[in-house]
């Protein structure tokens, strides 16, 4: 585990998620604030292995961060995370902040394999997000933000996507529409 391999102080690798129950999630929430937000007692390193938890509104400022792939607007809001104050004592090498994408595995037919990700998130919007980023190596936010979110979530075509690509997505926004009417269905 990333705790046993000792990259950082013990107390400095953090696990914070939503399932702890409230009081222990709050007690994390107060380490993790005290440590990384703007005036908080920085540690020269530390770890913190998050879920969308951490998209709260929280001031946090990370140096680097990597992340599951996720709906682009989770991701930008992940990204608000990082470099959010200015730190004369941030390291020369992250100087720039890095928000590093861990891109799914494909599968035997060669589509993306989300794995769990597929569950929490719809596979439609994960592949126009995978694709919409694909071959970029920076995004300069907020300035790129609307190109990016139109580009997952506008009902225009992808004109970067191979034809078995748009056939997978017209396929999976069936699935979607189909699980929304359901859901109004039921509601």
């Amino acid at each position: 585990t990333v705790k046993e391999a000792a990259i950082v102080p013990s107390e400095d690798c953090i696990l914070f998620h939503a399932r702890f129950p409230f009081a222990w999630r709050k007690e994390i929430e107060d380490r993790v604030l005290a440590r990384l937000k703007r005036d908080g007692n920085r540690p020269e390193k530390a770890i913190v292995i998050a879920t969308q938890v951490i998209e709260q509104s929280l001031d946090l400022d990370f140096d680097l961060m990597i992340s599951d792939l996720a709906p682009v607007d989770l991701l930008i809001q992940r990204a608000g995370r990082m470099h959010r104050h200015t730190r004369p004592s941030r390291p020369s090498r992250l100087s720039t902040p890095v928000l590093a994408i861990c891109c799914p595995e494909q599968s035997a037919d060669c589509s993306p394999d989300f794995g769990p990700d597929g569950f929490v998130y719809s596979p439609y919007y994960l592949e126009r997000t995978l694709i919409t980023l694909r071959g970029l190596n920076s995004i300069i936010l907020p300035e790129d933000t609307n190109s990016i979110i139109e580009g997952v979530y506008s009902q225009s075509g992808l004109p970067a996507a191979a034809p078995e690509e748009n056939e997978r997505l017209a396929r999976n926004f069936r699935k979607l529409e189909q699980e929304d009417n359901q859901k109004t269905f039921k509601a």
